[in-house]
């Protein structure tokens, strides 16, 4: 699907080093349940240079719904 709606699946490349990125960046963010929102929210986070993302899944499976 991102592939499709030509949304890269890597970090930006114009982004700074990661030393270089402001500290709000390496902030801890957590998203609670594991269903197709909080994988694309954490996908479209990293790519924008987040890099401490943590999905938290009460079920032994992900994919929600």
């Amino acid at each position: 699907v991102f592939k499709q709606m030509g949304v890269p699946q890597i970090r930006n490349p114009d982004l700074p080093p990661p030393h270089q990125i402001p500290e709000s960046y390496h902030s801890k963010i957590a998203l609670i349940g594991c269903g197709p929102a909080s994988i694309s929210c954490a996908s479209f986070l990293a790519r924008l240079g987040y890099d401490d993302i943590t999905i938290f899944e009460k079920q032994r499976f992900i994919g929600g719904l």
